[in-house]
């Protein structure tokens, strides 16, 4: 049985800027910018996407699903540019709630109230994300802290999933199985309790931080409207012999 899920809500966040929302924009970016200044400082944009697993939730408390149940993410390019040869992207259960907005990076004056680099609710509101690590049973949540503006998302660092991309095709497709299944026993092997707070898709921190450009890689939103909007790609054997 294969089961796919479109997202519910997803943005990206800006660290060149702080606190615009970009809910409503068509496509997510994954993109390092690296300032000509002398002091080189570098800017990042990170992903957040949230799927909704009620149903797949019900169907493994009635006994429908079994212990074979595998959960991949998958987001669909839009466009690459100057990107290198070789490179890493990662995925981590968020450890924080965070609101959608309706922002487009292209609005003028910006939309501030919804996720942005700096909130997780808007500038009204003002919440910002936690930045500090904290020490839990399974983990630790935090952001990565040697980046040019504070914020940019909270996370289980114990949740991860990665791709390596070498000479072949942008679109994402990470195995979340682990982070899926926590998320609907409500913990990791009984430790600390969990929500369904979704995605956060971003380079590994050396890619992050160091001087090196891996250009822009642009994936479909759930505002695009096309069947290439984010999914999670649920799979199970129901097979009755």
């Amino acid at each position: 049985m294969i089961y796919n899920i479109t997202s519910s809500i997803d943005s990206t966040m800006y660290e060149q800027h702080e606190t615009r929302n970009t809910g409503l924009d068509p496509v997510l970016q994954i993109e390092k910018i690296i300032s000509e200044s002398s002091t080189n400082k570098t800017f990042n944009s990170r992903i957040l996407t949230k799927f909704n697993l009620g149903y797949i939730s019900q169907s493994i408390l009635d006994g429908h699903i079994n212990d074979t149940f595998r959960a991949k993410l998958k987001l669909y390019t839009h466009g690459a540019v100057a990107i290198p040869f070789t490179y890493d992207i990662q995925a981590y259960a968020v450890s924080q709630s965070w609101e959608m907005g309706i922002g487009k990076f292209t609005h003028n004056p910006k939309t501030t109230e919804g996720v942005s680099w700096t909130y997780r609710d808007g500038e009204s509101v003002a919440t910002a994300w936690q930045t500090a690590s904290a020490a839990m049973a399974t983990g630790t949540t935090a952001s990565f802290v040697n980046l040019t503006n504070v914020g940019g998302g909270s996370w289980w660092t114990a949740s991860g999933a990665s791709q390596t991309f070498e000479y072949e095709t942008t679109d994402l497709e990470l195995d979340v199985t682990e982070i899926v299944t926590g998320w609907i026993s409500g913990s990791w092997n009984g430790g600390q309790a969990l929500a369904n707070d979704g995605f956060i898709v971003l380079r590994p921190e050396i890619q992050e931080s160091n001087g090196n450009n891996y250009g822009q890689l642009s994936f479909f939103s759930k505002e695009s409207h096309t069947i290439y909007q984010p999914r999670l790609v649920c799979h199970w054997p129901d097979t009755v012999f």
